[in-house]
């Protein structure tokens, strides 16, 4: 038997009617059995985190929330939500803090073997490399200490991209000479100017094309389940489902929607008992 792992960044999307009406038609009609919503809602508009949850609990995931608690007072305003049905539930879940961010864990099992793995949800800075090499390092400590060589997946908005490839090496080139550009605090109701937005984005999408991030992660014995390293985003591969164990049968990139700017990706693994 296998198990299939979704992640997707949904730009606040159970803080919005008709995008969490459209989210939730997506995830009950694959039926997924874990998955991880990056910048799942607004802090200051909760009232469809709170449906969207009722929904989830009815068709029979087992669900862990926390705010981003962001060390730089940036990101608080946003949610992850995990969540694993309970054919797969493997009995426990924490929050884990890595590196001025929380991520989430979830213990998993195959529903026909009963092999047990965990689950991480994450959802990296977007800053700067430097921090997302820090909050890698903090979630293999993390998952060291919980479960040593266990297999283990990591899944979620990691704003990393690898080296390779003519997309990544032009924002290589090109984001240094935004070095220098104020970064832009994306607070709610706030929009910069075209300039503005334009130039902080080819900055941070410059760092994200470094690659020392997947790298890392590489180093660890992490293997990306999507050989193909297809854009998530734009185009940039930014989200990413890492396996350190399970083997991968199946993977996809799902179309973009208007239910967000990113594509939802999943992978189909199989767990040795």
């Amino acid at each position: 038997m296998s198990v299939e792992i979704m992640a997707w960044n949904i730009a606040d999307g159970f803080s919005d009617k008709d995008r969490y009406e459209g989210i939730v038609e997506v995830v009950t009609e694959r039926m997924p059995d874990a998955i991880i919503f990056s910048e799942a809602w607004h802090q200051d508009q909760v009232a469809w985190l709170g449906e969207a949850a009722r929904h989830f609990m009815s068709a029979g995931y087992n669900l862990r929330h926390t705010k981003y608690e962001d060390d730089e007072d940036r990101d608080d305003r946003h949610g992850l939500l995990a969540m694993v049905h309970r054919r797969a539930w493997g009995g426990h879940s924490s929050v884990v803090r890595i590196s001025g961010r929380n991520a989430l864990m979830m213990g998993m099992k195959d529903p026909a073997t009963g092999a047990r793995f965990n689950f991480y949800g994450a959802h990296l800075n977007d800053r700067s490399e430097a921090s997302r090499l820090s909050q890698v390092a903090a979630m293999i400590r993390a998952l060291n200490i919980v479960g040593g060589d266990n297999p283990v997946v990591v899944a979620g908005d990691l704003n990393a991209s690898y080296r390779k490839g003519l997309v990544p090496g032009a924002f290589r080139l090109v984001g240094p000479l935004f070095k220098d550009v104020p970064v832009v605090n994306y607070a709610p109701g706030y929009k910069p100017d075209r300039l503005t937005f334009a130039a902080d984005s080819l900055r941070r999408a410059g760092e994200m094309a470094i690659g020392s991030t997947m790298q890392a992660f590489r180093d660890e014995g992490f293997k990306d389940a999507h050989p193909g390293h297809r854009p998530t985003i734009s185009l940039l591969n930014l989200d990413h489902i890492l396996v350190r164990g399970p083997r991968v049968i199946d993977s996809e990139v799902l179309p973009k929607t208007p239910l967000s700017d990113h594509r939802a990706i999943t992978a189909t693994l199989e767990v040795e008992a």
